[in-house]
C-alpha cells in the first residue's frame, strides 16, 4: 500500500473532480493549480458534511466550511484559550459549530502548550532551530500555557461517520491520528499537513504517517500533494480518501 500511495502522490487529482471543476486551469496532471478544498467537497458529494476542525486557531477554515456547504456539521478544536473564547463568539449563532476547547492527541491529558509570537505556529512541540532561523522571532515561545488534552475516539465516540477529518497542528497530526484509533474506520477523508524539513521537533513526515496508516489498515486509495504556497516546497498539505 506504501509504495502505491507514494506513485500516486506525484500525481494530481485528475478525472473525477476535475470535470466537476473546471473552471481551475490544469486541474489534472503533474504541477498541477488546485484547490484542496474544492477537490475535497467534489469527492464528498453532499452538501452536509460532519468535519472536525483539528486547530481550527481563529475560525477561518472553519468559516470557509459555513460558506460553501449548505447544512455541515463541524466540531472545531482549539487548544489556546483566548482563541476558544474567539471561536465562541464568533460562532454563537451557528448552532452547528461545536467549540472545544482542547488539543488532540494520543492520550486524554494535560499537556504543556507552547503559544507562538505567531499563534498560527502554535503547538504541543518546541520551534526547531531551522525553523526560528527561517521565520525569526515569529516562533519565539510567549507563553506555555497547560490545556487539556483529548482523544478523538473517545470524544467523538457517538458519530456514525466523519466526512472529513482536517489536522493542522504544526508538526503533532501523528499524535492525533493516534488518537484516533478505530474512529478511522469512519473517517472518508484526512487532508494534514506534512514536513520535508524539522520545523518542530518531532515533525511529521510523510513516510511516518503512511507507515503508520498502512499499519492500521487504514483504506487509502488515493493519496494527493497540495503545495500550500506557490513556492513552498518544504511543508504541504495531504490529502487521503
Amino acid at each position: 500500500m506504501i509504495r502505491k500511495n507514494l506513485r500516486s502522490l506525484v500525481y494530481w487529482i485528475r478525472a473525477g473532480a476535475a470535470t466537476i471543476v473546471p473552471q481551475l486551469r490544469r486541474t489534472s496532471g503533474r504541477m498541477a493549480v488546485r484547490d484542496r478544498y474544492i477537490d475535497i467537497k467534489a469527492r464528498l458529494m453532499t452538501e452536509s458534511p460532519t468535519i472536525i476542525d483539528g486547530g481550527a486557531n481563529n475560525g477561518s477554515t472553519t468559516d470557509y466550511f459555513l460558506r460553501h456547504y449548505k447544512a455541515p456539521v463541524i466540531h472545531a478544536f482549539e487548544p489556546i484559550p483566548e482563541l476558544v473564547v474567539t471561536l465562541k463568539q464568533k460562532f454563537a449563532k451557528q448552532g452547528s459549530v461545536t467549540t472545544h476547547g482542547a488539543a488532540i492527541g494520543a492520550k486524554a491529558k494535560t499537556v504543556s502548550f507552547n503559544v507562538l509570537n505567531n499563534l498560527v505556529s502554535s503547538s504541543v512541540l518546541n520551534p526547531s532551530a531551522l525553523n526560528k532561523r527561517i521565520h525569526g522571532e515569529k516562533m519565539d515561545v510567549r507563553q506555555v500555557v497547560e490545556v487539556p488534552q483529548v482523544r478523538l475516539e473517545h470524544v467523538m465516540q457517538n458519530l456514525p461517520e466523519i466526512d472529513l477529518l482536517k489536522l493542522d497542528l504544526q508538526g503533532y497530526e501523528l499524535e492525533a491520528l493516534k488518537g484516533c484509533g478505530s474512529l478511522l474506520e469512519r473517517i472518508k477523508i484526512i487532508t494534514t499537513e506534512i514536513e520535508f524539513v524539522p520545523f518542530m521537533r518531532a515533525s511529521l513526515y510523510l513516510v511516518i504517517l503512511m507507515y503508520f496508516l498502512d499499519l492500521t489498515d487504514s483504506v487509502c486509495l488515493t493519496c494527493m500533494s497540495y503545495l500550500l504556497t506557490q513556492m513552498d516546497s518544504l511543508q504541504q498539505a495531504i490529502l487521503f480518501t
